[in-house]
């Protein structure tokens, strides 16, 4: 089975060893088939929002199983995924949400007060999606949203999936379009230079002891994997494409 996108390894995922934690939290652990479930209830409440492909929803969010949640939904059905910087001002994050265009923006309880701030100067912005049990007035719930989808398929498998915006050090943050045939490069790339795997198929599960990380790189754990984790920290899966010259600049 060739492996073109990102859908290509949950489908592997799902087949052997749906049961298996994709990301772990505090909380516990998002299992594949779970991840899969959700991810499609996400992307048919967001079709029936009225998300076609090439819309743009944008995330301000931190790490979180409804962070890999909303990516594997949008990008599923299409759509475009702009994920945001968490420590952006509030200038910049402006400047974001406004040039990506993004129509729905989710965002996690740490940020309601930004987004509540800036929202006006958004207009572009149609909805606002939060994890907050306590939503403010004009904004979704992400469990109620979540809730009321009909599984949609999921399975993109051309266009652009992410627009990566920098961090605005050197100037306003520039976006950099990410396509579905770039993901599993970066995989590749990461999984085969950084942590040195080799393998394509689990024997047993990968874990970097940190507080959460998703995995859907089938990986098995290295002798140097450990060697490898703070130099993840210098990698840029933008640089891996850049170098590569798979990055189309956003204007």
């Amino acid at each position: 089975m060739a492996l073109e996108t990102i859908f290509d390894y949950l489908a592997v995922h799902l087949r052997e060893r749906p049961d298996a934690p994709v990301y772990l939290h505090d909380g516990g652990a998002l299992p594949f088939r779970d991840f899969q479930h959700k991810g499609a209830k996400l992307g048919g409440a967001l079709k029936s929002f009225g998300i076609a492909p090439g819309d743009r929803v944008a995330m301000v969010m931190q790490d979180s199983p409804e962070l890999a949640v909303s990516l594997l939904a949008i990008t599923g059905i299409g759509g475009i995924a702009v994920p945001c910087n968490t420590a952006l001002s509030h200038t910049d994050l402006t400047h974001v949400l406004s040039q990506s265009g993004a129509r729905v923006v989710i965002i996690s309880v740490e940020h309601v007060e930004t987004l509540s701030l800036i929202r006006a100067h958004v207009p572009n912005v149609e909805t606002v999606i939060t994890t907050s049990e306590k939503k403010p007035a004009g904004f979704l719930s992400f469990a109620e949203f979540l809730d009321a989808g009909k599984p949609a398929a999921l399975g993109a498998k051309e266009g652009p999936a992410f627009l990566v915006y920098t961090s605005g050090s050197t100037g306003r943050p520039k976006g950099a379009l990410h396509y579905h045939s770039d993901i599993p490069f970066i995989i590749e790339a990461i999984g085969r230079k950084v942590y040195e795997i080799t393998r394509l198929r689990f024997r047993k599960q990968f874990c970097i002891p940190d507080r959460v990380r998703c995995a859907l790189h089938p990986p098995v754990r290295t002798p140097n994997a450990g060697r490898h984790r703070a130099s993840l920290r210098g990698v840029s899966p933008d640089g891996f494409l850049r170098r590569s010259g798979r990055v189309q600049r956003h204007s």
